[in-house]
């Protein structure tokens, strides 16, 4: 299988800002608080071997560079 880079390979977002996340084609994960938010992201960062990015506004997005 190849691999992806540059590549969004999930989303976690607030339950609060889903209208700030619309289907593609990563997987999306709406999580109800910070702390939810961060430990899903560190734990799908290493899990991926990807690196997250805080988008600031409730969203998160897990990326392979």
């Amino acid at each position: 299988m190849g691999e992806l880079r540059g590549s969004i390979l999930a989303v976690i977002a607030l339950l609060e800002a889903r209208d700030k996340v619309a289907g593609g084609g990563a997987p999306v994960f709406f999580v109800e608080n910070e702390d939810e938010r961060q430990k899903l992201g560190l734990t799908l960062s290493r899990a991926l071997d990807a690196m997250a990015h805080d988008l600031e506004n409730g969203v998160l997005i897990i990326v392979r560079h």
